[in-house]
């Protein structure tokens, strides 16, 4: 089966009618809403939910184009990023249950999905990685470089920080 040209497709794992799929629609729209929610709020929630948006678009666009199907991508990403975050209280107790769950989740796909899809998701959660950082060392460099005393209230600059 393959999903090129067609968004729904990849959204719903082919036609969405065979028990796989339905296993896969239940297991990856879980860890996406999941890690999604973790991840947003676990920095800044509008920076976050940029990165989530690109990362978004690269899986729906990656599988627009290749013909792939499926949203794992983006809950790899969103494991790897919010890996990087400090938790805390309930946030903590969250944060294990969905990194037991995304654990689960690899574990499985590795025994019963093609070996590429296992790449996929090493790929993803090293892309989730290095986005946070990327955007946490941009961030960094912003407040080091701001002079607060002559930025207005209004810039673009100073509303990201």
């Amino acid at each position: 089966m393959s999903c090129t040209g067609d968004l729904l497709c990849v959204l719903t794992y082919g036609d969405g009618s065979a028990a796989d799929a339905k296993l896969d629609i239940a297991i990856n729209y879980t860890l996406l809403f999941a890690t999604a929610a973790l991840f947003i709020f676990g920095g800044p929630p509008k920076r976050r939910a940029a990165i989530l948006a690109f990362f978004a678009a690269f899986q729906l666009g990656l599988c627009y184009v290749i013909g792939c199907a499926g949203v794992s991508m983006i809950w790899c990403a969103c494991a790897g990023g919010g890996a990087l975050d400090h938790h805390s209280g309930r946030r903590l107790v969250a944060f294990r249950v969905v990194s037991a769950a995304v654990v689960a989740s690899l574990i499985y796909y590795a025994m019963v999905a093609e070996a590429i899809t296992d790449i996929a998701h090493v790929c993803a959660l090293t892309m989730g990685f290095l986005v946070v950082q990327a955007d946490e060392l941009y961030t960094r460099r912003l407040e080091r470089d701001a002079d607060y005393e002559t930025l207005p209230p209004g810039t673009p600059r100073a509303r990201l920080l």
